[in-house]
């Protein structure tokens, strides 16, 4: 029979599991419909409107990941259909099953204080919250790597053999949604090697991860030769960003909310003071091993890059954050770290709500708002082109404007090499003013006048008229209007 203690300590670690699932729950469902459509959304939406082999085609020619999230998002979209709540719903579902995961995994692990800590971080994770509302694989990415953590941490911790199976195909998974993966399993794999029995486990395990990687290997061998990802290393130095991981980990990029850079450092920098101060053997080297884990993924993704692979994005290094939580979390839940640990962890929560908070009051911190671009149209109209204009030389077959068709879906691609129209509006989002300029010449000496400027959030949108209809061809416009190799989206209606 439980003694009085245990079923204290199950009811605590069932009220905590309650309160932070509600929280992550809330936080991540209420607001699915706030945002814009993205680019990247939009092309999502695009690649699931047609048939398996369709969206299969679509990933591979455009995509720079392997399929894994757009093969359950297709048959999701079966089920709850393609509009954008719907959609971002899933990722939605994969966030609040992430803080869950992790909940559990640190309770048996660490116990329900640890748990608590980290269930509280992650609920509240302004990035965790901002990729569990976006149509695209990150929400799944980070799902699998916290379940191969937590199916790591017990071969390691609790010498439960057969976990190691388990792991190797969840580790293949996380393989199959996104690349960067890799650069978490394979420091978990290195160490199991070192430090897991080799039985018949390790033994079918080896074969599951290497069938993932004979998978998945051909994808990526492929898509490196396409457009896709040839922008990233354009995209800033390497230091840079490697550098953006930093706020990528702690606060979303601070998101008008003043000092949370600052902040989120002190948060660190008082967790692992505690955990060094008073901290207990064990959570020392735990929280040690998880935090060389996260550096671990940095580093290796670094070194890749400066021997020719530079895909290096702060979102692409998401798997780091999972070992620094835990790493946190267990710096501030041991035992010996009392009511300081508590309050620590309150004040990293309250950092994220706040960024969140202020990311869905505040357009200007939200994903590009293709609606504000598309209102600047003013409804369809027979006789214009729609000029999309956007600074990438990725997703050239769709030129990103699936988004746009989203919210405008009179809009298709023009397919006849000229059109007679008396209306031009030119899109602009952020492309060089050279660029710009040489499209808007190139019209005004084709008979068109500029009548109206109109600038909201990332967009510009140019109207250009004429008085009598003119004769627009492709390829006037894709001549004059280039950018990063990459030509004009031209659109009508």
């Amino acid at each position: 029979m439980a003694s009085a203690a245990t079923v204290s300590r199950r009811h605590f670690t069932a009220v905590g599991f309650v309160v932070v699932m509600v929280l992550a729950a809330s936080l991540r469902f209420a607001t699915l419909g706030t945002q814009s459509v993205w680019t990247d959304e939009g092309n999502t939406l695009l690649w699931l409107h047609g048939s398996f082999g369709h969206m299969l085609s679509a990933v591979a020619h455009n995509e720079s990941s392997p399929p894994l999230y757009f093969c359950i998002a297709w048959l999701w979209t079966r089920v709850f259909g393609d509009w954008i709540v719907a959609l971002r719903a899933l990722s939605a579902v994969f966030g609040c099953a992430t803080v869950a995961v992790g909940f559990w995994g640190a309770r048996r692990i660490c116990g329900a204080r640890v748990a608590t800590i980290l269930g509280l971080l992650m609920a509240t994770s302004a990035m965790l919250i901002w990729y569990s509302q976006e149509a695209r694989q990150y929400a799944l990415l980070l799902l699998l790597c916290t379940v191969s953590l937590v199916l790591w941490a017990r071969v390691l911790m609790c010498r439960q053999d057969r976990a190691i199976v388990w792991w190797a195909a969840v580790s293949g998974l996380a393989v199959a949604t996104h690349y960067f993966a890799v650069f978490i399993v394979l420091p978990e794999a290195a160490i199991l090697l070192l430090r897991a029995p080799r039985n018949r486990n390790a033994v079918v395990a080896a074969a599951i991860l290497a069938a993932f990687f004979a998978v998945v290997t051909p994808f990526a061998i492929y898509q490196r030769n396409t457009t896709n990802i040839s922008w990233i290393a354009q995209s800033g130095s390497l230091i840079s960003r490697v550098r953006g991981v930093e706020g990528t980990l702690l606060v979303e990029g601070g998101a008008g909310v003043p000092h949370a850079w600052w902040l989120g450092r002190l948060v660190v920098v008082a967790a692992f003071a505690l955990v060094l101060w008073r901290g207990t053997p064990r959570s020392r080297r735990i929280a040690g091993s998880a935090l060389a884990l996260a550096a671990g993924v940095v580093v290796l993704a670094t070194v890749a890059a400066l021997v020719g692979f530079d895909y290096v994005l702060p979102r692409h290094l998401l798997p780091a954050y999972l070992p620094f939580a835990a790493a946190l979390a267990v710096a501030l839940g041991n035992a010996r770290a009392g009511v300081p640990g508590l309050l620590v962890a309150m004040v990293c929560a309250a950092v994220g709500l706040a960024v969140t908070f202020s990311i869905n009051g505040d357009v200007a911190y939200q994903r590009e708002d293709v609606r504000d671009a598309v209102h600047a149209l003013d409804g369809p109209r027979p006789d214009r082109i729609v000029v999309l204009q956007r600074p990438d030389d990725y997703l050239l077959e769709n030129g990103g404007w699936g988004a746009f068709q989203y919210y405008a879906p009179w809009l298709r691609s023009m397919s006849g090499a000229a059109l007679s129209v008396t209306e031009v509006d030119v899109i602009d989002e952020g492309v060089r003013q050279a660029d710009i300029r040489a499209t808007l010449v190139k019209l005004m000496r084709m008979g068109f006048r500029l009548r109206r400027t109109y600038a909201q959030q990332v967009f510009v949108t140019y109207r250009l008229v004429a008085r009598r209809a003119i004769v627009v061809t492709r390829e006037a416009l894709r001549r004059d209007g280039r950018f990063f190799g990459a030509s004009p989206v031209l659109l009508i209606e």
